[in-house]
C-alpha cells in the first residue's frame, strides 16, 4: 500500500509527497510526516499492490 498526497505551499505551489505502509493508516502517517509545515493537503490517493 502506498499514499500519494497532493500538497499546497503558503504561495499556491503544488507538489507531492508519498509513503508505503502496511495498512492505508500506515501510510497515510507517514506521508503526512513528510508535509513541510505551512503547506496543506489537498487530494490524498491510494495505491495498492
Amino acid at each position: 500500500m502506498e499514499v500519494e498526497l497532493t500538497i499546497e505551499s503558503p504561495e499556491g505551489e503544488q507538489s507531492h509527497v508519498s509513503a508505503p505502509g502496511a495498512t492505508y493508516e500506515d501510510a497515510l502517517a507517514k506521508a503526512t510526516k513528510l508535509v513541510p509545515e505551512g503547506y496543506r493537503r489537498i487530494v490524498i490517493r491510494k495505491h495498492l499492490d
